[in-house]
């Protein structure tokens, strides 16, 4: 589920795409592609946490 601004951002790109003249079935997929895309990102460990694990 995504949250916060991975939330916010698919929002927009959900209204960007809906307000275009691009076929409901092509919106669908790539909608679901970006959620996954968004859900993906949200789950990777920051770089913050890429940094210490290194360290240690």
């Amino acid at each position: 589920m995504l949250k916060g601004e991975y939330k916010e951002t698919y929002r927009n790109i959900l209204l960007c795409l809906s307000s275009s003249n691009i076929p409901n079935d092509f919106i669908s997929e790539v909608s679901e592609d970006v959620k996954d895309l968004l859900d993906t990102k949200r789950s990777l460990p920051n770089e913050r946490e890429v940094i210490r694990y290194e360290i240690r």
